[in-house]
């Protein structure tokens, strides 16, 4: 079954399996991402409540353009949660990977305060 509008494919696949004399029902689907669509942020306040519903309900992607160029985008409430969660574990890593460079040049955290000073706060 394909079902999709604009750029956004969903493809979903249903097979029925006999394992061990039993029926076992399958099912698995598989979202496809390729471009996302793009509007003009002039045609945008024409269309604001269907490109959101596209967005929230078949998890389209939406870049917003200005003079041909993007300036911004619109995704799903899932999407935004997605990459909320990879910058989060980006930090993380980061921290952890700062923390084992300041231990192996047996180097002291810089408090808090000190840091404040040095910047004028």
């Amino acid at each position: 079954m394909y079902a999709g509008g604009g750029k956004f494919k969903f493809w979903a696949l249903n097979a029925a399996l006999i394992i061990d004399g039993k029926l076992t029902i399958m099912y698995m689907s598989v979202k496809i991402w390729s471009l996302p669509m793009t509007i003009n942020v002039v045609k945008i306040r024409s269309n604001l409540a269907d490109t959101i519903n596209r967005v929230a309900y078949k998890g389209e992607r939406v870049v917003l353009e200005r003079r041909g160029k993007g300036v911004a985008a619109l995704v799903s409430m899932e999407d935004l949660a997605l990459l909320e969660r990879l910058e989060e574990e980006a930090d993380v890593k980061a921290a952890r990977k700062a923390l084992a460079e300041m231990k192996r040049k047996k180097q002291k955290p810089v408090p808090w305060q000190q840091v404040k000073a040095d910047l004028g706060l």
